[in-house]
């Protein structure tokens, strides 16, 4: 990955440099802005932009899994996955593997390395938030496949919180009544 100082550039002159083990890499990521702007793919005697799909995510949010009923959020972002000017930064928001769950889609993309794109994702609702899960369910998903949830699923789950929350108060308030009726 290499974070330009300015937009305006030749990928021509672009250096791939080597990995770790000495031999020339592959892809070279550039970033300008908070933005990727290009894939660079080292062919061996060229050097070539390829297409790509730049997904921003935040961990705070909700997101569905596209074609599917699945509400939840995103817990675990891998490391490869993740662009930041500050390698610090990164090591603290991502993880360098994932947990081993059930993989609950593929991408149907072509791909020159193998860069997996699954995240960690908590189902906490299968249906669009019509109903939620009793225990949510931890499930690896490809990023290409996640969308952000709606204003009414978030408003929804919330008012599903509320009521668990109320409801769970409203049990203890009982129990308190009945103990001091007891006395």
């Amino acid at each position: 990955m290499q974070y330009l100082e300015e937009y305006d550039y030749d990928m021509r002159k672009v250096p791939m440099g080597k990995d770790i083990m000495g031999k020339p890499l592959r892809l070279k990521i550039l970033v300008y802005d908070w933005k990727i702007r290009d894939v660079l793919y080292n062919f061996g005697k060229t050097v070539e932009p390829v297409k790509f799909q730049e997904y921003k995510i935040d961990k705070e949010k909700f997101y569905c899994v596209k074609d599917s009923g699945m509400f939840g959020r995103i817990k675990t972002i891998p490391f490869c996955l993740c662009t930041y000017p500050s390698k610090d930064f990164v090591e603290t928001i991502a993880e360098t593997s994932l947990p081993d769950h059930k993989k609950i889609n593929f991408c149907e993309g072509r791909y020159f390395e193998k860069l997996p794109g699954y995240v960690e994702y908590e189902i906490l609702s299968e249906d669009r938030v019509t109903t939620l899960l009793d225990e949510p369910q931890m499930v690896l998903s490809m990023i290409s496949k996640m969308e952000p949830a709606t204003g009414p699923e978030q408003n929804q789950y919330y008012q599903y919180i509320e009521q668990q929350r109320q409801a769970a108060l409203n049990a203890k308030q009982a129990k308190m009544s009945n103990l001091i009726d007891a006395f």
